[in-house]
């Protein structure tokens, strides 16, 4: 009888987790902050395609090819990051 407790009590805290992770539950990140959090990183290719993604999904913001730029930048692309300004 303990085998059906146990596993009751792990889906029961399983599913705590799930609820307090916001990305466990299949919302997609704003790949805006993607591209800001990757760049404080250092991780300038994962920033540029969280870069690329959040201009093709907010082309009306135009701040974000500073972020593609700076991206660019970070990996010694100077005229690629002209080029995205």
């Amino acid at each position: 009888m303990a085998g059906p407790i146990r596993l009751v009590a792990c889906l029961g805290l399983m599913g705590v987790f799930v609820i307090e992770d916001p990305f466990a539950c299949g919302s997609a990140p704003d790949p805006r902050q993607q591209a800001l959090e990757y760049l404080d990183q250092g991780r300038y290719d994962e920033a540029l395609v969280a870069a690329r993604r959040a201009i093709r999904r907010h082309r009306e913001d135009a701040s974000l090819h500073i972020l593609a730029a700076l991206a660019h930048l970070g990996r010694d692309e100077v005229e690629d990051g002209f080029a995205a300004l």
